[in-house]
């Protein structure tokens, strides 16, 4: 009588790269009598229909009746399996399952087990963890959760950061030019537009000292709209004559210094564009205005959240959204020697977690209750700046679960929260701000809910640095 094949199952890991994957399979035998099998330990896929179609065959010719399920598992690699996973699901029968991975939870695995890095021996690894272990990390697709609508504003964010980026790159390096040529000018006339315009045309003292002095003047007016007149000419000139620097650039070094205005120009005009896209696109969410009305969240802050974060139901608890910003604490304490506090898990979202940690930094200049657990949590010591710093951003984030849960708005202060506070601190915020908003006003409107339970809007009246506007962005 002829024996029965043993039962088994099929276990695949999949190694997502750019434009292909590699792939192993392994058999497991539930009957420990059989020894597991890696029957094939490189299988290459392309990513095209024909191929996915193919390397799903291979897979079934290695399975029988006898085979219980198939359980491919691959990584959660950005961008790249999206299409493969997403074909892949579409042919996959009901036997057939698919994971996918914690990247951090196979790299720890595979140093654990001394394991070499190849694309081909990093698919054997994700075959041997389903297969094994018993608690390894899966997580939905990052895709899985998006909207038309989101994922057109997640794009547009994105691409908004990106510029950001570059435009800051250029400007240092500009700058950077600036100093070597025309200190003076950045001097007099800071590094905003007027300062531009005027190293695009004048890139060095020598050409400012040599200038004629009515077309500078003329220059200056126009683009600082007649903010600077002869008075700051003549300063700058003074500057000028008493410089170091008075050797006249080479003509590369001219070309350079236009190239970079003309570049950071363009930029900066293409993220004023960019800004006002993601406003137009932000009012179509929901919670985008209940966002909008808590301390540092303006249109580039609070459509980066909601790109992020998409469908708040996905999230058990505000604990969840926290550690999915990256912004959950770990800290290491052994004995008396090891004891470090402050760091963060920089899992899940980077975008995210830039967000709330920029709208952190101006709450806690600005919101008299996020600044006393800022201050109470720093203690007077430089080295706990980040530490406090993500207490803040956490707290916002505990705000932003509650928001988006609840769909209300964020009161930025409350009579029963400033009676907390020290008197000093409540005098210096109701100096601060008016109740009186102008119909054009430019600054954030915020709330305030006094004693009896009534809504007063107001403005912050202080005027704010470069470094702490940069959320109201």
């Amino acid at each position: 009588m002829k024996k029965a094949k043993p039962e088994c199952i099929a276990y695949v890991g999949i190694d997502i790269a750019k434009g292909k994957a590699d792939a192993a399979l392994l058999l497991v035998y539930p009957d420990r009598s059989r020894k597991d099998q890696m029957r094939r330990k490189r299988i290459k896929v392309e990513f095209t229909k024909s191929s996915v179609e193919d390397f799903r065959r291979t897979i079934l010719s290695y399975t029988d009746e006898q085979c219980t399920r198939i359980v491919y598992a691959m990584e959660d690699t950005g961008i790249y399996y999206r299409t493969f996973y997403t074909y892949l699901s579409s042919l996959a029968g009901e036997k057939e399952q698919i994971l996918i991975l914690k990247p951090s939870y196979v790299n720890s695995w595979c140093k654990l087990h001394q394991r070499s890095k190849s694309d081909p021996l990093d698919a054997q690894s994700i075959a041997q963890i389903i297969a094994y272990e018993r608690d390894f990390k899966t997580v939905s697709p990052s895709f899985a959760h998006e909207k038309r609508d989101y994922s057109e504003v997640k794009s547009e964010t994105h691409r908004y950061h990106q510029v950001k980026k570059m435009e800051t790159q250029e400007s240092t390096r500009l700058i950077g030019m600036a100093d070597i040529h025309c200190p003076e000018l950045a001097k007099v006339l800071g590094t905003g537009m007027t300062f531009l315009k005027a190293l695009a045309v004048y890139p060095s003292t020598y050409d400012i000292i040599h200038a004629d002095n009515l077309e500078l003047l003329e220059l200056v007016q126009k683009a600082s709209k007649n903010h600077f007149g002869q008075k700051k000419v003549d300063e700058l000139i003074a500057a000028c004559k008493d410089s170091l620097s008075q050797t006249e650039p080479t003509e590369s070094d001219r070309r350079i210094i236009r190239d970079l205005v003309e570049h950071l120009m363009a930029l900066r005009a293409s993220l004023v564009a960019s800004k006002a896209r993601l406003h137009e696109l932000g009012q179509k969410l929901p919670g985008y205005q209940a966002l909008l009305s808590m301390p540092g969240f303006g249109p580039v802050t609070a459509t980066t959240v909601l790109a992020e974060v998409m469908d708040i139901g996905r999230f058990k608890s505000a604990d969840a959204l926290i550690a999915y910003a990256g912004l959950d604490p770990v800290n290491k304490r052994s004995g008396s020697s090891v004891h470090t506090e402050g760091q963060i898990s920089r899992n899940g979202s980077s975008y995210l977690r830039h967000a709330v940690v920029i709208a952190a930094e101006f709450a806690r200049r600005h919101n008299p209750v996020l600044a006393r657990l800022f201050e109470r949590l720093k203690a007077g010591q430089k080295k706990r700046h980040f530490l406090a710093l993500v207490a803040v951003a956490n707290k916002l984030l505990r705000y932003t679960y509650s928001i988006l849960k609840n769909e209300k708005e964020y009161f930025v202060i409350n009579f029963k929260d400033l009676l907390k506070l020290t008197e000093e601190t409540r005098i210096t915020f109701f100096q601060n701000i008016t109740t009186e908003i102008p119909e054009q006003n430019l600054r954030a409107v915020y709330h305030y809910e006094d004693e009896f339970g009534d809504i007063h809007p107001f403005v912050y009246t202080v005027r704010y640095s470069s470094q702490t506007t940069m959320e109201s962005v």
